[in-house]
């Protein structure tokens, strides 16, 4: 077996590379379409201000909850896109670790970007819900 071969077996799953890379943006996709819905549905006249949010504590703890939640998924992300990266950083010239490292080091920043994303995304609703019941 060659050193090439050995490296190869070595190298992180694509899958686990691809949740440290899109991790981050996926639960930012998946929060913000949540929380449009569940905000737009809370704040309008009809069948779920009624029902489901009589008040905005209950509104506030699904934004909360969403939210929450979200911010862990980004953080699992970022983590794996860590852990992929100090494993594979190294000088060698052997471009399925560079591309490794490529991929770990592209998760680490947009990870850390939508993980801000998703906290300000959830954090401005909460100021404005108290205003759509006030009609």
């Amino acid at each position: 077996m060659t050193t090439v071969e050995a490296d190869r077996r070595q190298l992180p799953s694509t899958r686990s590379l691809l949740f440290g890379a899109l991790g981050g943006a996926a639960a930012w996709a998946v929060q913000l379409a949540i929380l449009d819905m569940t905000i737009e549905l809370g704040c309008t006249g009809g069948w779920p201000r009624v029902s489901e949010y009589d008040s905005t504590t209950t509104l506030r703890t699904a934004v909360v909850v969403v939210t929450v939640v979200a911010l862990l998924v980004t953080a699992a992300a970022w983590i794996t896109s860590f852990t992929r990266w100090r494993s594979f950083r190294n000088g060698d010239d052997d471009p399925p670790a560079d591309r490794t490292a490529f991929l770990a080091i592209s998760g680490l920043l947009a990870d850390g970007l939508f993980f801000l994303l998703i906290a300000l995304t959830g954090i401005a609703p909460l100021f404005f819900v108290g205003t759509c019941f006030r009609r």
